[in-house]
């Protein structure tokens, strides 16, 4: 886990918390998928830095399984979906290893991806890069919604059409003009790369 941790960098590993709680619980809001990512993030980030490898699961089960607590107290987990109402009515020993074993929820009927829920101008050239964290999250758990069997390659090339469009407009004339025109593209590419 600390491998996976510190191979990445910080924002990579949250993304990757993202897409991985937006496929188990694509029902939940991005504010709550949001919280939990960071929270797990945090959680690991913290053990792998400040214990020794072998009290790495140790720490890291504990700290999970108070975030995973403060998950389902601070949410009705049945708006988030039953499987996570279920666990969260687990016993405090057994919620952790029952959430840990969610499999992506394939029955979830995914809102039409649409430009206008996606928010990309000219603020992405000089956004700090917790907003730009912040705003590719964002597109991830619209994507990942969409369709929560997505696969590596294509979560991979939704990202590099990303950074490609972001690359062409902030080096644009007129940035605004370059995201209206490029942004709904980027959208319906991956509505038709993701189509379910």
């Amino acid at each position: 886990m600390c491998a996976v941790e510190t191979g990445m960098n910080n924002n990579a590993f949250e993304k990757s918390m993202m897409v991985h709680y937006t496929r188990i619980m694509p029902q939940a809001s991005f504010d709550q998928l949001h919280m939990v990512s960071e929270r797990v993030h945090d959680v690991l980030h913290d053990c792998c830095k400040d214990e020794p490898g072998h009290f790495i699961l140790p720490c890291a089960e504990e700290k999970l399984t108070d975030a995973i607590d403060a998950t389902c107290e601070d949410y009705d987990p049945s708006t988030i979906n039953p499987r996570i109402a279920h666990c969260c009515n687990q016993s405090y020993s057994m919620r952790r290893p029952c959430i840990l074993n969610i499999q992506p929820d394939t029955e979830f009927t995914p809102p039409e991806l649409d430009a206008s829920n996606f928010h990309m101008g000219p603020e992405l050239c000089t956004k700090d890069s917790k907003e730009l964290l912040f705003s590719g999250k964002k597109l991830l758990y619209g994507v990942v919604r969409h369709k929560t069997t997505i696969t590596e390659e294509q979560l991979k090339s939704i990202s590099t059409k990303y950074h490609s469009m972001k690359e062409k407009c902030c080096a644009a004339e007129d940035q605004a003009a370059c995201f209206t025109e490029e942004a709904p593209k980027l959208v319906s590419e991956s509505a038709e790369l993701v189509k379910v």
